[in-house]
């Protein structure tokens, strides 16, 4: 009979190592390993995956189905999302469509991302004071308290039993967080305002642009800049130009 020995934890070091002292206190002889990117999980053999369990939480690397296949005991993400809510950055979405119910889902890892069953979830009230720095401090809490409240049944060989909870139809991808990021001068004042709201902080690939004079103008930092030749003004709202 195959023995749970191990579990990986895919994320980022610091949330990773949180994660792995949580899963300790309730089941203190699985060994714990920390793996903060891909490339560090693909070291990991197929006999030692084989007696292992993957646990992803805040990472956005997407795991190929060869390697899921290889955990012989399951592969589970912790999505910063609610189920309504799958995909890329599913907090900004959620800002920009003033959701009034946020919260994590907990789900089996399949091919495709944010498909699989869903096994848990946490979940809490938006209010119209959040902005995405706000929301996603409050993700962070709310990811270890449903951590917490499963790591019991993390830390069991036994597979855990899924909600009868689909997923939303709507799946947000990097390209559309790009899309939503490109601006032009006929926008009107409302729709500004939920972009910068809910795209302003962009996503490490894309940032709020505005195009004008066939040139690109990204939101200024600092609204209170000195306008000059390299900025825009639109709704209130400032843009600069990168001077070359």
């Amino acid at each position: 009979m195959l023995r749970f020995l191990n579990i990986v934890v895919l994320a980022p070091e610091l949330i990773g190592s949180q994660i792995i002292e949580l899963l300790k206190k309730c089941n203190s002889e699985l060994n714990y390993y920390s793996a903060p990117s891909l490339v560090a999980l693909e070291k990991y053999d197929a006999t030692f995956l084989k007696k292992s369990r993957l646990i992803a939480c805040a990472s956005a690397e997407i795991v190929p189905k060869n390697i899921l296949d290889k955990f012989g005991f399951g592969c589970i993400n912790v999505h910063l999302g609610p189920p309504s809510l799958p995909g890329w950055q599913p907090a900004a979405f959620a800002l920009y469509d003033a959701v009034l119910k946020y919260g994590i889902t907990m789900h089996y890892m399949v091919e495709k991302v944010d498909a699989g069953e869903i096994i848990a979830i946490e979940s809490f009230q938006l209010h119209k004071d959040h902005d995405y720095e706000s929301l996603v401090s409050c993700l962070s809490a709310c990811a270890m308290r449903l951590l917490a409240r499963m790591a019991h049944d993390l830390t069991q060989a036994d597979r855990m039993a899924p909600l009868p909870i689909a997923w939303g139809p709507r799946k947000t991808t990097r390209e559309l967080f790009r899309q939503y990021c490109q601006i032009d001068l006929l926008i009107e004042k409302n729709e500004l305002e939920r972009r910068v709201l809910a795209f302003g902080q962009g996503d490490g690939d894309s940032k709020l642009t505005l195009i004008a004079d066939e040139q690109k103008y990204f939101l200024a930092k600092n609204q209170k800049a000195r306008i000059g030749k390299y900025y825009k003004k639109i709704h209130g709202v400032l843009f600069y130009r990168a001077q070359t």
